[in-house]
């Protein structure tokens, strides 16, 4: 009489049956490109990638704001700076923070300037906020994707409570495929480009499963798009 199949020979079975029913190829790179999804067809810094990446960071725990532009921007900028009038701001080396000559503004808010060196760390510390543009943001998670230039480049957005990045429009992706693929062809090596991803407020739950924020960055994050 024939023993019964034992758990484990039911197991190894299914795996044998399962492998020899997958698809072989020659080119084994197709194959696997079959499996990676298409990116999106929802135009980049459309009015619906911009208000799912709003929904998106305000469900992370994030505060966005969609400006109308750039004279907007400033004043929105103002409005959220008021709350810290009297303190510092944390500002990194910043090409497009320059361009929109928010320096001005920050000191017409009555704020002191900080620019995080070496030198100065324990100062810079103390700063409540820090401020920043973002390179890019990626609707579908509520990411933003910063770039940060020299060695003090990303403390701007990592040191303070508070972060607030200025995001344009036309650089807000559906996903982060699209926005992959963007860079490709933009020749840009991601892997030798200084960047930190963030999707929302720092938080963790590790602790007994009690979600506390600011553990390990800010515990605000501002998105103000233009």
């Amino acid at each position: 009489m024939k023993n019964p199949e034992s758990h484990r020979e039911v197991v190894l079975k299914a795996i044998q049956n399962g492998l020899s029913s997958t698809r072989h190829t020659d080119h084994p790179q197709e194959f696997f490109m079959d499996l990676i999804p298409a990116p999106s067809p929802q135009r980049i810094g459309s009015d619906e990638v911009l208000h799912n990446f709003q929904k998106m960071l305000e469900l992370v725990g994030g505060e966005c704001y969609i400006t109308a532009g750039e004279q907007s921007l400033h004043a929105a900028l103002q409005e959220v700076l008021q709350t810290f009038a009297g303190s510092a701001v944390l500002l990194s080396p910043d090409p497009e923070i320059q361009r929109l000559n928010i320096d001005n503004l920050i000191l017409q808010t009555s704020l002191r300037i900080i620019h995080p060196t070496q030198q100065n760390m324990e100062e810079a510390a103390l700063a409540p906020v820090g401020l920043t543009s973002a390179s890019a943001g990626i609707a579908d998670t509520g990411t933003v994707v910063l770039v940060h230039i020299g060695e003090t480049g990303r403390l701007s957005a990592l040191l303070p409570e508070v972060h607030v990045v200025l995001l344009k429009k036309a650089t807000i992706y559906p996903d982060k495929l699209t926005f992959l693929q963007q860079m490709k062809l933009a020749r840009i090596d991601l892997g030798a480009t200084p960047m930190t991803w963030v999707t929302g407020p720092s938080s963790t739950a590790d602790i007994e499963k009690v979600l506390v924020r600011g553990a390990h960055g800010p515990r605000r994050l501002i998105a103000l798009l233009y």
